[in-house]
C-alpha cells in the first residue's frame, strides 16, 4: 500500500500510536463481548497497518539528522536524553508551570521531570504520530495555539526539530534504556576570567552506561550562583561581569554537575601584578588554612591585609569566644605585653575559659531546638528543663568531650538509660525538687540529651518528619524538607530517601510506656502509705520518658513501592534491621568517608569566626551549593577526625591564621574582599553579645539576675524566650531568633533601623546610661586624658585617637557640666556602628 494511502487510511480511522495503544486496552477490557466481523476487520488492519509502517518509519529516521547547536547531528532521539531534558531547559515541569501539584492548563508533568514514566503518559496523549507537525505538543510550545505559557520555541529552531524528530519517529519511550546518563563531563572543569568583560564557552558531554560519551550541551540547564559574577548567554556562552568567583550549576537528566568560574579582580599594582608575595613574606603563612587561602587569593589577583594591630585581635577574639568584651585590664595587659607567643597564648586562655563553654551550648540549643513550646512536660518544668538542656551542653564543651560523643548523646538516647523504671522516677522528682531553686540537678550528668526527644506539637506528640529535618540540617548539613513532597530539585533526594530518613526515628516515643505506668502506680501507693503515716514525700511529677517500642511506630511509605521504606542513613547506606537504627546512623555519620558530618560542623566552626560558611548557607549542603574553598574543607574535615573531633583544635587552626587575624581595613575599596578572606568581615554581634557589651560598658550588674546562673552572662539564658519581658524584647530587637525553624534561618544579626532608634532613643535606655556607674566614674576623673582613654577601653576596647580625643576634650569644655558631658560622651560611644559589631 502506498504511504499516501497508509496515512490517509489511519486518519480515517483515527488511529495514532498512542491511539492504538488505547484501543488495545479498552479491546481487552472488552474482550468477553462479541465483536462484528467489520469491527474485528478494522482492528485487523489498523494493526497491520502500524507493523506495515515500522520498517519504513524506521528507515525514515535513520535517514533524519537533526543539526544540533555546535555542529553536531542527532541521530535518534531519545525521550529520557533529549525530549525530557529540553521539557525541563525550557521551564514546561517548574513549580509555577506543568509541574506544579495541580498542574496548568489541564496538563500536568512532574515536577523537574523526576517521574519520567509519568511525563511520557502525559505527552504522548499531545503527539500525533501521523500528522507530527499538528501534535499539540509543538503547536502549543511553538506559540501557533493558542498556551498560557506563551511561545517557548520557534518553529523553525533546532529545539522545535528534535521534538519533531521524535514524533515522526515514533514517540518511543524506553523505561530501561541501555544508553542511560550516568555522569556529566563538563568542559572546561573551571573557567578563570583574566578581566571583566571577559567571555568563554562551557561544553558538557554526558558518560552513558554503555560507555559511551555524547555531546548533551543543549540539553542541559545551566544557571549561575552569582549573575552578577558571570552572566549566562545562549549554548553555554558566559561572560564576566565583576570580579569574583562563583559556580555555573549544570542540570541535565536528573544529573547535575558544577563549574566554578573565577574573574581576576585588576590589581592596582598594575597589570598582572599584585603585593600578595611580599606581604605573605612579612607574615608568612599562620597554617595550612593560609596556604590554601592564599593561594585562592592569587588566582584572583586580590591582595590581602596585613595583620591586625594587637587592640582589634583581643577585641576580636574575645567577642568571638567568650562572647564578650575584653576588660580594660585585659586590654592594658596585652598591649603591654612584649611576647612575641602573646596571641597564641591569648588564644589558649580564651578557649579554657568557663564563659566559651557557654557560647557553645547556646549555638547548639538554637541547632537541636530548644524551645520551651515545645519541650515535653509540665508546663512549671519548661523553663528548668530548658536550663537542663544547655547545662548539658555547657558541661561537655567545657570537659572538652570529643564531639563524637557529643553527638552520640543527641541522637542515640532514652530517657532511662539503664536505670530501673523505679531509678528513673526517682531521679525526676529530683530533677523537678531541683527545679524549684532554679537548679539543674545532676540532669547535666545524664548520658544521653533526651530532651532532644522529648517534644510536643499541636497534632501529635512526637513529630518524626519535623525531627528528621532537624537532624538532617543540623548534624549533616542537608536541607530535606523539599523531598516530603516531591523530589527535591536541586539536588538527589527523592520522597523515597526521605521516608528512610524519617523511619530511622520511627521506634521512638515521648510518653508513658507500660513498664513506667506500672511503676508511677506502684509509687503512688508507696506515697499514700507515707502520707497514711504523718510523713510528707515530695511530689511525684507527671513522668513521660523518651523509649523505644516498634508496636507504636507509624513508618512512612516509600511512594515508588507503597510499602514502609527501610530506614536509610541520608546519602548513606540502609541501617541494620535488629537494634536501634540511630545507633547504625551514628555510627555511619562518624565514619572516614561520610562526606556530610565532619564537614558540616568544621564549616559551622568557620561561620561562627568568619561570620560565613565555606558552604553557605551552613546547613545547605548540595550538589548546587558546593563550598566556595572545597581543599580547605577537606582539610579541615581531615583535622577534625584526626584530633578526634576536637572542636577546640579546630577552633585553635581558626584562630590562629591569618586568615582570621588580618586587619579589616578594606582593600582598595572592593567590597567584596572579605568575601575570599583578603581582609577580616565586620560582623553584626550576637544579639547576647551586644547585650553583654552594653552593659560591660556601663558597668552595671545585670538586671536580670533570675535568668542567668552565678557567674554567667546572658549567653546562659537557656530559653528561646527569657521571661523577663524587657529581656525578651532586647533579643528580639537584636535578631535572637526563637528556635522555630529546622534551618539555620531564625537568628537575624543584620542591623536595623529599629535597633539604631533603640539605642539612640529609647527612654529607659537613655535614663540608663545617664544613671551607669560609668557616666559617674568618668565625671569624677580627676586626670581628663585618663578618663577619655578609660572610656574608650570601656566601650570600644581600645584607645582614642588623637582626633578623637580633641574632639572630646573640646566636648567637655563646651558643655554645662562635666557630668553632662560624659553622659553625651557615653551615649556617643554605645551609639557607634564599631560597639555592634566584630571587626
Amino acid at each position: 500500500m502506498p504511504p499516501s494511502r497508509m496515512m490517509s487510511l489511519s486518519r480515517t480511522l483515527s488511529l495514532s500510536r498512542a491511539g492504538i495503544s488505547r484501543l488495545g486496552k479498552t479491546d481487552w477490557r472488552e474482550e468477553r463481548r462479541p465483536r462484528s466481523p467489520v469491527r474485528r476487520a478494522l482492528r485487523l488492519a489498523a494493526l497491520a497497518l502500524i507493523f506495515l509502517a515500522l520498517p519504513r518509519q524506521a528507515s525514515r529516521s535513520a535517514d533524519a539528522q537533526v543539526a544540533l547547536p555546535g555542529g553536531t547531528k542527532l541521530q535518534e532521539v531519545d525521550f529520557g536524553r533529549h525530549v525530557l531534558p529540553l521539557i525541563s531547559r525550557f521551564g514546561c515541569n517548574a513549580g509555577a508551570c506543568h509541574g506544579s501539584f495541580q498542574g496548568r492548563g489541564g496538563f500536568r508533568l512532574s515536577l523537574f521531570g523526576q517521574d519520567e514514566r509519568a511525563d511520557f503518559a502525559a505527552l504522548v496523549e499531545h503527539v500525533d504520530v501521523d500528522v507530527p507537525h499538528e501534535s499539540l505538543l509543538l503547536t502549543k510550545a511553538s506559540g501557533q495555539v493558542e498556551h498560557g505559557g506563551g511561545r517557548r520555541i520557534a518553529p523553525d529552531s533546532w529545539a522545535y526539530a528534535v521534538l519533531l524528530a521524535w514524533v515522526r519517529q515514533g514517540a518511543h519511550f524506553s523505561p530501561k534504556a541501555t544508553r542511560a546518563p550516568l555522569k556529566l563531563v563538563p568542559s572546561p572543569a573551571a573557567i578563570h576570567f583574566l578581566a571583566t568583560g571577559a567571555t568563554a564557552r562551557l561544553r558538557v558531554s554526558a558518560r552513558l552506561s554503555d560507555s559511551t560519551v555524547e555531546d548533551v550541551n543543549p540539553f542541559c540547564r545551566l544557571e549561575s550562583n552569582d549573575p552578577g559574577t558571570v552572566e549566562l548567554g545562549s549554548d553555554g556562552q558566559l561572560r564576566a561581569l565583576q570580579p569574583g568567583t562563583t559556580h555555573v550549576v549544570v542540570i541535565y537528566a536528573g544529573l547535575i554537575a558544577t563549574v566554578p568560574a573565577t574573574v581576576r579582580f585588576v590589581s592596582a599594582s598594575g597589570p598582572g601584578e599584585t603585593s600578595i608575595t611580599r606581604q605573605r613574606a612579612d607574615t608568612g603563612p599562620g597554617n595550612a588554612i593560609d596556604v590554601l587561602i592564599d593561594r585562592r587569593l592569587d588566582e584572583l589577583g586580590l591582595p590581602a591585609q596585613p595583620l591586625a594591630d594587637d587592640a582589634s585581635f583581643l577585641r576580636r577574639a574575645t567577642l568571638d569566644v567568650l562572647g564578650r568584651l575584653p576588660t580594660v585590664e585585659e586590654v592594658r595587659d596585652f598591649l603591654q605585653a612584649r611576647d612575641p607567643q602573646k596571641r597564641e597564648r591569648t588564644i589558649e586562655r580564651l578557649l579554657d575559659d568557663p564563659q566559651h563553654a557557654s557560647v557553645w551550648a547556646t549555638r547548639l540549643c538554637d541547632l537541636t531546638g530548644c524551645r520551651v513550646e515545645t519541650i515535653g512536660g509540665p508546663d512549671e518544668l519548661k523553663p528548668a528543663h530548658a536550663r537542663m538542656w544547655h547545662a548539658w551542653f555547657r558541661r561537655r564543651i567545657a570537659d572538652n568531650v570529643p564531639f563524637d560523643r557529643i553527638v552520640r548523646g543527641v541522637l542515640s538516647g532514652t530517657s532511662r538509660g539503664g536505670r530501673t523504671p523505679e531509678q528513673y522516677i526517682d531521679r525526676e522528682v529530683a530533677l523537678a525538687q531541683a527545679a524549684l531553686t532554679g537548679g539543674v540537678g545532676n540532669y547535666d550528668q545524664s548520658e544521653s540529651l533526651d530532651l532532644f526527644y522529648r517534644r510536643t506539637s499541636p497534632d501529635v506528640t512526637l513529630d518524626h518528619p519535623a525531627l528528621a529535618e532537624r537532624v538532617a540540617a543540623a548534624f549533616l548539613g542537608v536541607r530535606i524538607q523539599c523531598a516530603r513532597c516531591h523530589k527535591h530539585p536541586y539536588d538527589r533526594w527523592t520522597q523515597g530517601d526521605y521516608a528512610s530518613f524519617v523511619n530511622v526515628f520511627a521506634d521512638v516515643a515521648f510518653g508513658s510506656s507500660t513498664e513506667l505506668n506500672r511503676a508511677v502506680l506502684a509509687h503512688l501507693a508507696e506515697d499514700r502509705r507515707q502520707r497514711e503515716a504523718g510523713r510528707s514525700p515530695p511530689p511525684l511529677p507527671r513522668s513521660q520518658e523518651v523509649y523505644l517500642d516498634r508496636r507504636l511506630a507509624q513508618p512512612l511509605d516509600d511512594p515508588a513501592t507503597k510499602a514502609p521504606a527501610p530506614p536509610r542513613a541520608i546519602g548513606g547506606p540502609l541501617l541494620a534491621a535488629a537494634g536501634d537504627p540511630r545507633d547504625a546512623l551514628v555510627d555511619w555519620m562518624l565514619r572516614d568517608d561520610n562526606p556530610y558530618f565532619t564537614a558540616n560542623w568544621v564549616n559551622r566552626v568557620w561561620a561562627h569566626y568568619f561570620g560565613r560558611g565555606l558552604v553557605e548557607p551552613v546547613d545547605s549542603f548540595s550538589a548546587t551549593n558546593p563550598p566556595t574553598h572545597p581543599e580547605l574543607l577537606d582539610w579541615l574535615a581531615a583535622e577534625f577526625r584526626r584530633s578526634g573531633f576536637d572542636l577546640r583544635h579546630v577552633e585553635r587552626l581558626i584562630l590562629c591564621s591569618n586568615a582570621y587575624q588580618r586587619s579589616s581595613k578594606p582593600i582598595n575599596q572592593l567590597a567584596d574582599a572579605a568575601r575570599y578572606y583578603a581582609c577580616a568581615p565586620v560582623r553584626p554581634l550576637m544579639a547576647e553579645a551586644i547585650v553583654e557589651a552594653a552593659e560591660q560598658a556601663l558597668g552595671e550588674r545585670s538586671p536580670w539576675p533570675k535568668e542567668i546562673r552565678r557567674g554567667g552572662t546572658v549567653f546562659d539564658v537557656a530559653a528561646d524566650r527569657p521571661t523577663d519581658p524587657r529581656l525578651a524584647y532586647l533579643f528580639e530587637l537584636f535578631g535572637r531568633g526563637n528556635r522555630e525553624s529546622v534551618c539555620d534561618c531564625d537568628r537575624s544579626p543584620e542591623p536595623t533601623l529599629r535597633q539604631t532608634l533603640h539605642l539612640m532613643s529609647d527612654a529607659e535606655w537613655v535614663k540608663r546610661i545617664e544613671k551607669s556607674p560609668l557616666v559617674t566614674e568618668l565625671a569624677a576623673a580627676k586626670e581628663e586624658k585618663v578618663a577619655v582613654e578609660r572610656a574608650f577601653l570601656r566601650s570600644l576596647s581600645r584607645l582614642p585617637t588623637p582626633a578623637e580625643e580633641q574632639m572630646i576634650h573640646e566636648h567637655i569644655r563646651a558643655a554645662r557640666s562635666r557630668r553632662d558631658a560624659w553622659n553625651d560622651i557615653v551615649w556617643a560611644l554605645l551609639n557607634t556602628r564599631e560597639l555592634r559589631t566584630n571587626h
